[in-house]
């Protein structure tokens, strides 16, 4: 978790990195890669849905290059190619730690939720929710699962409009 004594320059600066992670559609996927896999005592709840999605979000994903550029130390395997691996767990390592340096109303706006925050949550950091361990582990566990689902559905989508076009390709006529 951040420092809960930054300054608020400090602090609206790691929020501002933060949210740029956390809205960076590259790093999302990955991190929804890392997130699918399952992790001890977990009961995986995604099949084979992910099964390749590794090279459907590294092909051609805007930003991949600086980021692999910006890791290139952490994810390269001995041979000098990346470990896509590591590139996928660090990526989850990064989003998570994102998820603690933003504000309440921050998490849920990027989670779809447009309700009223009480007042005692509004404009609050994370760090000064005053969260145990636990806790906050449950809140990144919750914006992981939300973010997971999310992608599970959108890859599902483009699954089947490509199974739907491809059978209207080879017996619909040509509409002009």
């Amino acid at each position: 978790m951040p420092d809960d004594n930054q300054t608020p320059e400090e602090r609206e600066e790691y929020r501002a990195s933060a949210l740029r992670t956390l809205t960076n559609e590259y790093i999302s996927n990955l991190a929804a890669v890392s997130f699918s896999k399952p992790q001890k005592g977990q009961i995986p709840s995604y099949g084979t849905i992910f099964d390749g999605l590794y090279e459907k979000v590294t092909d051609k994903a805007p930003n991949q290059e600086a980021y692999e550029k910006l890791w290139k130390k952490l994810i390269q395997s001995e041979d000098g190619t990346i470990n896509k691996a590591k590139l996928i767990k660090l990526a989850g390592a990064n989003v998570a730690q994102a998820v603690t340096r933003i504000k309440i109303n921050d998490l849920l706006q990027l989670m779809g939720s447009d309700r009223q925050i009480k007042s005692e949550f509004n404009d609050k950091y994370v760090v000064e929710l005053g969260l145990s361990e636990e806790e906050a582990q449950e809140m990144i566990s919750s914006y992981f699962t939300y973010l997971t689902n999310k992608k599970a559905e959108m890859f599902l989508a483009t699954n089947r409009n490509e199974l739907v076009g491809g059978l209207e390709q080879k017996f619909c006529e040509v509409n002009e």
